[in-house]
C-alpha cells in the first residue's frame, strides 16, 4: 500500500535516514532537518510535513508552508526521497500533493518558492525542480559559502 499522510513525531527517525540516505545533505542540513522536525511538531505553526509510505516504510517526505509578511507566497522547505527509492516518481507525487493542498484552500497562495544551493551535488536536484515546472528566480552568489550559492526557484500556483 502507498500514500502520502501527515508526518507524526514517530517518523523522525525515518525522516533523517532518508536525509542522510541521498548523500546530498552536510551534518550540518541533516541537524537543520532535525530541528525543523522537532519544532513542526511542537509548534503548532502553519507549515504541513508529509510523508510518502509504501508497505509501512517511509520512503519520502515533504515540508512546506506559507513565507510569513508575503502576498500568498509559500515556500517548499525540505522534500526528499530515500535513495533507494528515487527514479519511480515519489518526488513528483509529492509536489502533485503540494498543489492538491492549495487546492483545498478558500484563499489560493500565489507562489511556491524552493532553495537550493549550486553545489555539485544537487545537480539533479536542481533538474527535478526544472522538470516539475519551477524556474530558476535568481542567485545569490557565495551565500551558503565561497562557490557555493543559493539558487531560487519559484512557480506560480
Amino acid at each position: 500500500m502507498r500514500n502520502l499522510r501527515p508526518a507524526r513525531p514517530t517518523d523522525l527517525s525515518s525522516v533523517v535516514g532518508i536525509a542522510t540516505s541521498t548523500g546530498v545533505f552536510s551534518p550540518d542540513e541533516i541537524n537543520c532537518l532535525d530541528l525543523d522536525f522537532l519544532d513542526f511538531h511542537e509548534s503548532g505553526n502553519k507549515d504541513y510535513m508529509l510523508v510518502y509510505e509504501d508497505e509501512g516504510v517511509v520512503q519520502g517526505f515533504v515540508h512546506f508552508g506559507p513565507l510569513d509578511i508575503t502576498d500568498r507566497s509559500w515556500c517548499l522547505f525540505w522534500i526528499a526521497v530515500s535513495k533507494e527509492a528515487q527514479g519511480r516518481g515519489i518526488g513528483k507525487q509529492m509536489l502533485e500533493e503540494v498543489r492538491k493542498v492549495f487546492g483545498d484552500f478558500r484563499v489560493k497562495p500565489r507562489a511556491l518558492f524552493i532553495e537550493t544551493s549550486s553545489r555539485v551535488e544537487y545537480a539533479a536536484t536542481r533538474a527535478f525542480y526544472k522538470c516539475c515546472g519551477f524556474s530558476v528566480a535568481g542567485v545569490i552568489t557565495n551565500y551558503y559559502a565561497d562557490g557555493d550559492s543559493k539558487v531560487v526557484f519559484s512557480k506560480n500556483i
